[in-house]
């Protein structure tokens, strides 16, 4: 039988090798001559690393002339690209770029690449642009690839990974390489997305791809990519295999950047595992190799990360000038991403070293990485600053401003599948308290930490988290490793598990078997409707349901409006694929796939559309969601808690509403009663406005006035909880001392009754009402309500007793 040999490939720059490379090599084929089999052995040593061998193939192939001789320059570029030394790849990549055909179109893509490598992306955006006319030549793949570098460069992650996403369906077309290639790098965009299953996916035909080609290099990295995929997810042991394996893998050459990498890996596993010193090494030896080998991108990131450990370490000084130094390095390679990343690195570090003095210069620099991130749309990194602005408000010894930065950063983190993130933030706020003596604060967010660390599976941060805590106060470390797993206590944990102090507190007998109810049906994944007026609390109790339940640890989703039109409502609920309909020039992921393992919650499920009430019961049968123009559906593991302000028993009645929809959301219907019928929670609700209001903390206003807490008392609230927000935002804008009086209500919005469009109110009703206001703003006083109403005692007397009305 004939041994199949190794074939050229039509576009000029590939051999297809009939086995692995390791194996074709294994073979010495020392006798067979052939230039088909040379040309194959080329390829093979390039996989593998071997210098000197690629080198005695690329001197035959070069004398052979021809098509061997193109492929022998083009072979001597990858390997070149391959080694780090991009100058001279590029200069040989652009006298390749000059022949006609695919090898042209080829060598243009890569010379890009390599000027982006070298930091000159001004100049690879150009060249991509002018190597458009030549497309056609162009292989499949490499272009995507190269501009989402590109953008990524440029910070612009979101529209990078829609780049890859729209080149998805090129990959069975691609030469092998080319699809291995780009099945790594869509794996880690994803990544950075947060999809990790599908990263992982991406993944896995990556590394079966490379093993097919026995790619040495390339199988290298795609374990480090791998082994941080699983870092990312909290997989430590994963992750360590990963990296091992790309260790072994590096072995086979001699590679500097590879073992770079592998100790840039490694200390970032230690890292996370809260092993600073051995971090330490780690990086110091990344910084050494990188410097070595003369990688730019290796030395910058080397340098953030060793000089974020040495901050950490207390080296503040030694950490701040290598966080200066790659700060230069990402600016020199054009690199706005890392750029404002190490910024924010230094602002931290400014902040731990000199507190009090650094406010003003730590504020601007903060306020220019936000304002970065939010030009991006990248609201994880918005939430990553905003965490260090908590520390920023606890330097100014704002500390309920820095409880609710850092309780809204996380919940953008957590939603993002950053909880990561989140346990470093809390570690830093504790520790930004404790220099300031604020150790009940400190203990607080160390408890919250600790949960959050349990929630994810991060044993090694829960560990860290109570060795801290342990330093503080003992006891409390050992409630904390006492209490029940899931967030149902309301100590140590942020407002945003506890939904609000007053919800807990409440005294109010309606609102307590509310509350039962809600907590009831918490640990179970049944459907929820939560029934009652607008304001009253519908969404902040169904947060208390998902915050008491075992989906706890994934952000809850709300769609703001199920009132989109017919055409995009499917798109909303399930997401659609690029081009599934005009202007869809990127896939989107619908509400229901991107809750996935946590919840939904649905407002005003009563003004759905009939066509949105269908699809939603079709949802709810059978929990699987197809995009927009896909062919395939997907199951998904979610729970809907919907609400509305609608009777939709009165709305099936008159056909409005569809009955098998409804009773298909009303498994656990809950009616939440309006403000007028819990007054006793009212002084309590008041409290919790003020210390959630801006202004009012800035004024350090603590409270309202007996006058002024009665002219509430006296309101009957037809706009609930919204209402009662507003005028208390209003009166803090309004107030100028401590304490808001009376005449800083505006009475605008405290002493107007709304006329409601379904019930308006009899003569005798709104007299009533009046009545027994002006009693209560007497204090049951008949004479001085008497005087209020602007009628004579013994007509108020009348009054009472017609109307039935007692002081």
């Amino acid at each position: 039988m004939e041994t199949q040999l190794p074939q050229i490939s039509p576009l000029g720059w590939y051999v297809k090798l009939p086995e692995p490379a390791d194996s074709l090599v294994r073979k010495k084929r020392q006798s067979d001559d052939r230039l088909e089999t040379v040309a194959g052995l080329a390829q093979a040593h390039l996989f593998m690393f071997q210098h000197d061998q690629l080198k005695a193939r690329l001197k035959r192939l070069e004398s052979a002339g021809g098509q061997y001789s193109r492929l022998a320059k083009a072979l001597r570029a990858e390997a070149l690209m391959r080694r780090g030394r991009y100058d001279e790849a590029r200069s040989m990549l652009g006298r390749l770029a000059l022949i006609s055909g695919p090898l042209g179109a080829w060598a243009g893509l890569r010379e890009a690449e390599a000027l982006e490598l070298l930091g000159r992306v001004q100049d690879a955006k150009l060249l991509l642009a002018e190597s458009r006319k030549r497309r056609e030549d162009e292989p499949a793949l490499l272009r995507p690839m190269v501009e989402a570098r590109l953008l990524f460069r440029l910070g612009k992650v979101d529209k990078a990974a829609q780049t890859l996403e729209g080149a998805v369906d090129r990959i069975d077309g691609a030469a092998e390489p080319l699809a291995a290639s780009f099945h790594r790098a869509w794996a880690i965009y994803l990544d950075l997305m947060g999809d990790m299953p599908l990263a992982l996916w991406h993944h896995r035909l990556a590394l079966d791809a490379l093993r097919r080609l026995g790619d040495y290099y390339m199988l290298a990295k795609e374990y480090l990519s791998l082994g941080q995929t699983y870092l990312e997810i909290g997989e430590l042991d994963h992750a360590e295999f990963f990296y091992l394996k790309a260790t072994e893998t590096a072995e086979e050459m001699d590679h500097s950047q590879i073992e770079a990498l592998l100790s840039s890996r490694l200390g970032m596993l230690a890292l996370v595992r809260g092993d600073l010193p051995t971090a330490c090494r780690h990086f110091d030896r990344d910084l050494k190799l990188s410097k070595k080998s003369g990688h730019r991108y290796g030395q910058a990131y080397a340098r953030r990360n060793l000089g974020k450990v040495k901050v950490q370490l207390g080296d503040v000084a030694g950490g701040r000038m290598l966080l200066g130094e790659s700060l230069s390095d990402f600016e020199a390679l054009s690199d706005p991403l890392n750029r404002e990343l190490t910024r924010l690195e230094e602002a931290s570090a400014l902040l731990t070293e000199r507190e009090e003095v650094a406010i003003p210069e730590v504020r601007r620099q903060l306020d220019s990485v936000s304002r970065f991130f939010s030009k991006l749309g990248r609201p994880e990194m918005v939430a990553l600053v905003g965490a260090v602005r908590a520390r920023l408000l606890v330097a100014e010894g704002k500390l309920e401003l820095a409880r609710q930065e850092m309780e809204s950063d996380a919940r953008i983190l957590l939603q993002s599948r950053r909880p990561d993130r989140v346990v470093e933030s809390l570690l830093a706020l504790s520790r930004s308290l404790q220099k300031r003596n604020e150790q009940e604060e400190a203990v607080y967010y160390l408890g919250w930490a600790y949960r959050e660390a349990e929630e994810a599976s991060r044993p090694w941060m829960a560990s860290t988290v109570l060795h801290c805590l342990g330093q503080i106060n003992e006891r409390a470390m050992m409630d904390l490793v006492g209490d029940p797993p899931l967030p149902a206590r309301s100590a140590g944990l942020p407002s945003s598990k506890r939904v609000g102090h007053f919800i807990e507190a409440t005294r109010s007998p309606a609102f307590r078997e509310v509350l039962d109810q809600a907590l009831d049906v918490a640990p179970t994944d049944e459907t929820v409707l939560i029934q009652g007026a607008t304001g009253t609390g519908k969404e902040m109790l169904a947060r208390t349901i998902h915050e008491h339940s075992r989906r706890a640890h994934v952000e809850m989703l709300p769609l703001e409006s199920p009132r989109s039109s017919e055409g995009l409502i499917e798109s909303e609920f399930f997401g659609h694929v690029p081009g599934a309909f005009t202007d869809a020039k990127s896939g989107k992921v619908g509400i229901f796939e991107a809750a996935e393992g946590g919840a939904v919650f649905l407002d005003e499920v009563g003004e759905l559309s009939p066509h949105g009430q269908v699809t939603l019961l079709r949802f709810l049968e059978d929990h699987k969601v197809r995009r927009v123009g896909a062919s395939s559906h997907r199951k998904v593991d979610v729970r809907i808690i919907a609400a509305t302000n609608r009777d939709l028993i009165e709305d099936v009645r008159k056909g409005r509403f569809r009955m098998d929809l409804y009773y298909r959301l009303a498994v656990y219907p809950i009616n939440v009663p309006p403000l007028r019928e819990r007054r006793e929670d009212l002084s309590a609700l008041v409290t919790f406005f003020l210390n959630h209001n801006p202004q009012a903390q800035e004024k350090g206003i603590a409270g309202l006035s007996k006058a002024a807490m009665k002219l509430l008392d006296a309101h009957e609230w037809p706009g609930n909880l919204r209402e009662l927000n507003n005028v208390i935002s209003a009166a803090a804008i309004r107030c100028k001392g401590k304490q808001i009086v009376r005449r800083n209500i505006l009475p605008s919005l405290i002493l107007q009754e709304p006329i409601e469009e379904e019930s308006f109110s009899s003569l005798a009703e709104i007299t009533r009402r009046h009545v027994k206001k002006a009693l209560r703003l007497a204090g049951g006083n008949q004479g001085r309500a008497a005087q209020l109403l602007g009628i004579h005692r013994n007509t108020m007397a009348a009054k009472l007793k017609a109307l039935k009305l007692e002081s």
